[in-house]
């Protein structure tokens, strides 16, 4: 069967749903008396329920609502927390990286993140010299002959140097070299002929949520943390993670460099252990101008 049910008030509009089913009952609604109403050969109940006034609903519910009486400070307090929040969030990036995050790990341990001195005029080229480093270490064979390395390193520079820097083409080519020369002589290098390369230059994406290093801010929990890795492979029973750095600088400042790229560490750890499913997973920055493995 069908119900219908509404409030009856003092006014009822002519264009009203219940004036309309009114008319189409034959019913006069500012005085229903009838307890049935015959539609064509049917007959429908009417039902009205008389309710109380506003007085009456007052009394019902207790007194009315006084913000003398009142102290709501800490639904105030809840309401700022909860707004700055939402702005915390709507300002976070949908997308990070461990680069993009290197500045809270910094200014976490009370630190400043800037890099160690390089001459600004060799800014460009030393970032060249890394990105061609890591592009010789990609498809590099550890079994091979190291003294093929200059080799491979020439075909790579010509291939991938701008022709405005082909002025500059044998410098590259001379740094690069003594640079993979210090690695390829490392026990580092000697190790990974060994081990079981898993992956190079293994991209990843992982949910990332959580609060920040210095535990003041709460991250967005829809934020997705993306990276490339230099290297994974297994040896002695082991996960390990390398990531080749190319940085310029005295070796007695590596182990401080290396607390630098510490977050960037973690996040790597993380994504391994979550993509591969093992709970243990080592990691370790390579100093390929040092031929030194530094574990982080």
């Amino acid at each position: 069967r069908l119900v219908l049910s509404g409030a009856l008030p003092q006014k009822i509009s002519p264009d009203s749903f219940l004036a309309l089913v009114g008319r189409g009952m034959g019913l006069d609604l500012s005085s229903v008396e009838k307890t049935t109403t015959q539609v064509g050969e049917g007959e429908v109940k009417i039902q009205v329920v008389p309710t109380q006034g506003a007085e009456g609903h007052q009394r019902a519910h207790g007194r009315p609502w006084k913000t003398a009486d009142d102290d709501i400070s800490g639904l105030i307090a809840r309401w700022n927390n909860r707004a700055t929040r939402w702005q915390d969030l709507r300002q976070a990036p949908l997308f990070v990286s461990p680069t993009s995050l290197k500045t809270d790990y910094a200014l976490a341990r009370g630190g400043v993140n800037q890099p160690f001195p390089i001459r600004e005029s060799h800014g460009d080229r030393s970032r060249l010299t890394g990105t061609l480093a890591h592009q010789i270490l990609e498809t590099w064979d550890f079994a091979e002959d190291p003294a093929a390395l200059e080799d491979r390193i020439r075909l790579v520079c010509a291939d991938n140097v701008a022709p405005e820097l082909v002025s500059e083409l044998e410098g590259i080519v001379t740094d690069l070299t003594e640079m993979l020369r210090a690695f390829s002589a490392s026990s580092v290098y000697h190790a990974l002929r060994r081990a079981n390369i898993l992956g190079r230059e293994v991209p990843f994406a992982i949910p990332w949520g959580g609060r920040t290093p210095d535990q003041s801010k709460v991250r967005s929990s829809i934020q997705v943390m993306e990276g490339i890795i230099d290297l994974v492979y297994e040896l002695d029973g082991k996960i390990w993670i390398a990531d080749y750095k190319t940085d310029r600088l005295p070796e007695e400042r590596l182990a401080e460099r290396t607390l630098e790229y510490r977050g960037q560490a973690e996040i790597y750890r993380e994504a391994v252990a979550r993509s591969v499913g093992v709970r243990h997973v080592t990691f370790q920055f390579i100093f390929l101008r040092h031929g030194l493995a530094v574990s982080a």
